[in-house]
């Protein structure tokens, strides 16, 4: 996901110009990156995959040469559950939803349709039902936005339309159940093996964000205003998990972000510096804060302080950051520096 921003470039126009030219436009891309634990991804797809064992597992000893309806239904089911909070939840929902989905089917097929088979017909009927349905979605109450997602999915899946429409209600019947039964089925999976736990997802983003403080990937571009989206994005997933319950782990995440941020603002304002006489020891601090080795840190900052300009702005401010991050280093690793040593 990236938003665009579109700013004029610092060329002058040439005088008689009645308008900006496409040439003298500069487009600058400003990601909003989202930020996705693996190792929690990993924990919910190996749970996804045995819920969706044991509900195949169940299909074939019931027998039921229809059940594909069911399977299709627990994998989307599953993979919707996966981007809610509390998956077991929306699978509860489901299975309250299901049976309005299937009584709207029902009206649908056999009051509205009712032996029509022509696809205008068929589109001006389903509008309504879709239509509320994806209005349900945007509710900001779980149960309304959970049974919305389910009617998008199974009222197409009951109705089966085709061409042409068969309208048996046998056939209605057989495929209202096996839906219902799909909802059941995975309840039942997710009460054997539950999913990941809120605690389990604070824990994981607080050791992630405590890593990242202590050995930062060295691959990760991202500029501050992106860092910022990416952390916005973890402290959200973090509240999501019941995070505003955990009142230290909320504090610890938000500092560690914090401590993160100044090495990250430490390093940009050290950039200012790369092409002037101090390129040596921007290039050393650098690699200091990479490593988080404070203690080169705070002498390359004597060094700068010594040899840098009081009254230049910008040499202040990078020694201002270093001595910042110096102590940002110091404090994580369970030291105090002073900064009357620099």
């Amino acid at each position: 996901m990236a938003n665009q921003r579109i700013s004029a470039a610092g060329r002058k126009r040439p005088p008689g110009s009645g308008s900006l030219g496409v040439n003298q436009l500069a487009v600058t891309i400003v990601r909003a990156p989202l930020y996705r634990s693996y190792r929690i991804a990993v924990e919910n797809g190996l749970r996804a995959a045995l819920w969706f064992a044991i509900a195949s597992t169940f299909f074939v000893w019931a027998g039921w040469s229809a059940a594909s309806v069911s399977l299709y239904l627990v994998a989307a089911l599953a993979g919707l559950g996966a981007t809610t909070p509390n998956p077991r939840g929306f699978t509860a929902v489901a299975l309250i939803g299901a049976p309005i989905a299937a009584a709207l089917a029902g009206i649908l097929e056999f009051i509205v349709l009712d032996g029509a088979d022509a696809f205008p017909a068929l589109a001006f009927a389903l509008a309504p039902f879709t239509v509320g349905a994806a209005l349900l979605t945007t509710s900001h109450n779980p149960l309304w936005s959970g049974i919305g997602r389910v009617n998008l999915i199974a009222i197409p899946t009951i109705l089966g339309p085709n061409n042409p429409q068969t309208y048996n209600p046998q056939t209605f019947l057989f495929t209202s159940l096996f839906v219902v039964a799909a909802a059941a089925v995975l309840l039942a999976a997710q009460m054997l093996i539950p999913p990941v736990s809120g605690d389990k997802i604070r824990k994981h983003l607080l050791a992630e964000a405590r890593g990242e403080l202590r050995e930062p990937n060295q691959e990760n571009s991202d500029t501050l205003v992106e860092a910022t989206f990416r952390d916005a994005s973890r402290i959200g997933q973090f509240l999501s998990a019941g995070g505003a319950r955990d009142s230290h782990g909320l504090a610890e995440l938000l500092s560690s972000f914090d401590r993160s941020a100044m090495v990250r603002l430490c390093n940009e304002k050290l950039m200012q510096l790369a092409d002037g006489p101090f390129a040596p020891l921007v290039h050393q601090a650098r690699a200091a804060m990479a490593t988080r080795d404070a203690a080169t840190l705070r002498a390359i900052t004597r060094a700068l302080c010594e040899n840098a300009s009081c009254k230049d702005s910008i040499d202040a401010d990078v020694v201002a950051c270093l001595v910042l991050t110096g102590d940002t280093i110091d404090q994580w690793s369970g030291t105090h520096f002073s900064r009357k040593a620099i």
